[in-house]
């Protein structure tokens, strides 16, 4: 109670502070947006408010996304248990300000939005063929797997929001080459997002895309059960984990392939030693491996993948949070939920009005503020389509909760957003 009365005497104080940071919230519309970094004190924040750094490392504290708004009195007892200062955002309108890279209400350009598609299909159809030859016993096929790396890091390079949008959309197909394939481009983009350089992108992608191969090597009955996601005897879960070492053992065949197979065998290994096929710990798991185990977890957990049922993109990075020092290194883990952003591409959300939608385009200056294509009415009922630029529509409204009140798996709702675009419905 003592603090309430302190935080509402602060609050008083606070109002200048606040008014001038916003004030360019009512200048005319010509002027472009800019953000302004303002750091206070805890005592001083306000429901509302939208912090955006701490004065210490975000993975000493239990704040699963970095950036977040203050809804309540408890997020603010929250924060201070944590923290003595806040870095918060404020907005305010320059005419000499260029506009941010992207537009933020624009869709993926249709011409990069066609290209991308075209790479998915053809990276797709061009795995199945890498994957039908092992099941037939053949060999890989190196300058495939060199081309469907290549398309993919080319792809990410050039447009990563419409390519992980295409990505996202496949996510109710459930087969080893859907798998492998978001997987592969799922780690590209991550390690680009780390900053890895062109031949370790290649390096990483062709050893997501096989990651796992030794799944073609196990009994047909016993894949046919774990893709329809019927729980495993124990004997049947033990000959499941040997994919691992049969990946190992058809990459080792191939010399070209030899930076894959640490990648194929450890990528179960968990940082606590709880992993297998080794148990290995920590900095004993190769680069790599931690992050396709990354990437490969968030796919696994938004997807169909061996008939589970999806769930949203936010759960799946709060499950990844919840493992971080257990199955995940801590800083790969945050990196992670940084990179694939709390808002992504193809997420399908509702915003305040209640109508429901998918995210199309992300804003990088505020996060909480995406593109978001509306297409569900408040009860669920298909409405005509229509872009919302969420930043244009909320962010000066008084109304200080965030516009996205609600997140949904992959194909709730029976959205299909790759069909309206080939059926041209939604242009650019």
């Amino acid at each position: 109670m003592k603090f309430l009365k302190f935080l509402q005497k602060r609050r008083r104080k606070n109002k200048k502070l606040y008014a001038w940071a916003n004030k360019g919230s009512q200048v005319s519309s010509n002027k472009r947006r800019e953000k302004r970094h303002i750091r206070i004190p805890v005592a001083k924040l306000e429901i509302g408010m939208f912090v955006s750094e701490l004065d210490k490392p975000w993975d000493e504290t239990p704040f699963l996304i970095q950036g977040f708004y203050i809804r309540n009195i408890q997020d603010i007892e929250e924060v201070s248990n944590h923290c003595d200062h806040v870095t918060v955002d404020t907005f305010f309108y320059s005419k000499s300000t260029p506009a941010p890279n992207g537009l933020i209400h624009k869709l993926p350009d249709q011409q990069e939005w066609g290209a991308a598609q075209a790479t998915h299909t053809r990276v797709q159809s061009l795995t199945k063929g890498i994957l039908d030859e092992i099941r037939l016993g053949g060999h890989i096929a190196n300058e495939k797997v060199t081309e469907i790396v290549d398309q993919c890091i080319e792809s990410v390079l050039t447009n990563t929001d419409a390519v992980l949008l295409i990505n996202q959309m496949a996510l109710k197909h459930s087969s080893l080459e859907r798998h492998s394939v978001s997987t592969c481009i799922l780690a590209v983009a991550f390690g680009r997002h780390l900053g890895y350089p062109r031949d370790s992108l290649e390096k990483l992608g062709s050893a997501a895309l096989l990651h796992d191969v030794g799944m073609l090597k196990l009994p047909e009955d016993l894949l046919e059960k774990a893709y329809s996601s019927l729980v495993l005897t124990d004997q049947e879960a033990e000959v499941l984990k040997k994919h691992t070492t049969y990946g190992r053992d058809i990459l080792m065949a191939n010399t070209s392939l030899w930076h894959a197979v640490d990648i194929a065998y450890t990528h179960h290994e968990n940082c606590d030693g709880s992993g297998f096929p080794r148990g290995l710990k920590e900095k004993s798991i190769p680069k790599f491996s931690q992050v396709v185990a990354i990437t490969d977890t968030y796919e696994s957990l938004t997807s169909h993948w061996r008939g589970s049922k999806p769930i949203s993109s936010l759960d799946a990075l709060r499950a990844i949070h919840k493992e971080k020092n257990k199955r995940f290194a801590p800083e790969l883990a945050q990196g992670f939920i940084q990179f694939i952003h709390i808002y992504p591409p193809g997420a399908i959300v509702q915003i305040q009005s209640g109508d429901i939608g998918v995210i199309v385009k992300r804003n990088e200056i505020n996060k909480h503020f995406p593109t978001v294509l509306l297409l569900r009415d408040e009860n669920g009922k298909p409405r005509k389509p229509e872009l919302a630029d969420l930043a244009t529509l909320y962010q000066n409204s008084k109304n200080k909760t965030p516009p996205i009140c609600k997140m949904f798996p992959s194909g709730a709702f029976g959205i299909d957003v790759a069909s309206l675009f080939k059926k041209g419905l939604i242009e650019s």
